[in-house]
């Protein structure tokens, strides 16, 4: 028997805007900025549900105006963690443009996530384009995290794609000279309907080819790794986050990467949890049911 799914937290994928335009984003956006206070409503609800931990994304809510107080309010309303996935760019004034700094911010948050897919300014255009010195904005982030404030901790989101597979000893190299990096993510690249067909066929990567290259890094670094590193593949990620874009919909990626979505969620908190677990339930048993007719062919061969 499959046993009950309940996201692991909520996801406020509310950022409607980005320092970045990546070519195989997977992202839903809504239409319009998210009504903060509608969001706040339906956390406190979720929060009344069981589901006390937040992470805010995009899009990159370093564009959200009123990001700090928002994040106040959301601790007002019960949530106990909170982590922030961003680009980073506005986080150093020289990079400002808009956004919100590193003073304003990091107090009020208990995660920091940061995208690093690539070891060089060429790599990292691979996947994430629109910042021509992207890369070098991340390692100046990472420094003055470093410097200022080094009990922040940092999660680095890695995915892996065709194009920096074979890189992934070097990308470690990088991530290794930060002390303020505490978690490396690194996730399986696999065609989304958010994203083009070409981009789709040129990024994607079969579960064998993932699964060798994770095998090959703990081999390599597993006697110099300062942070965790966890592997997920698309299978690994059904069924563990609740999205919501600024519009308030609801929505998740099946393991072929389409869009499945429940609608508005505001004043239907309770029952989007309701059809967002079973539908969780549903996809992870057909993956399961799938992964096990593979196999069974394959002892047949």
């Amino acid at each position: 028997m499959t046993p009950d799914l309940r996201p692991e937290r909520i996801n406020l994928s509310i950022g409607s805007r980005c320092w970045v335009s990546c070519v195989g984003c997977y992202s839903f956006f809504g239409k319009r900025p998210a009504p903060l206070q509608q969001i706040k409503q339906t956390v406190a609800r979720f929060v009344e549900l069981g589901i006390v931990d937040v992470t805010i994304s995009g899009g990159d809510p370093l564009l959200i105006d009123g990001l700090p107080l928002f994040l106040e309010e959301l601790r007002s309303v019960g949530v106990r963690s909170i982590k922030l996935d961003t680009v980073g760019t506005s986080l150093l004034p020289l990079h400002r443009g808009g956004g919100v700094s590193m003073e304003e911010i990091l107090p009020r948050i208990d995660i920091l996530s940061l995208p690093i897919d690539g070891w060089s300014e060429e790599t990292v255009a691979q996947f994430r384009r629109g910042r021509p010195r992207l890369f070098e904005e991340l390692r100046s982030v990472l420094s003055a995290l470093d410097s200022d404030h080094g009990n922040m901790p940092v999660y680095i989101n890695t995915v892996l794609h065709s194009q920096n597979i074979a890189g992934l000893p070097q990308i470690h190299e990088v991530l290794r000279q930060y002390r303020s990096i505490r978690h490396w993510n690194i996730f399986q690249y696999t065609p989304t309907d958010q994203a083009s067909d070409a981009a789709n066929c040129t990024l994607s990567i079969g579960n064998a080819a993932f699964w060798e290259a994770a095998a090959n890094l703990r081999r390599s670094v597993a006697q110099i790794s300062e942070f965790d590193i966890e592997f997920a593949s698309v299978a690994d990620r059904l069924g563990r986050y609740l999205l919501i874009n600024s519009d308030g919909t609801v929505w998740m990626p099946d393991v072929s990467g389409r869009t499945v979505t429940f609608g508005s969620v505001f004043n239907r908190e309770a029952e989007i949890l309701a059809v967002w677990e079973e539908t969780a339930r549903f996809l992870c048993t057909e993956t399961t049911h799938s992964a096990k007719g593979l196999h069974a062919a394959s002892i047949g061969r």
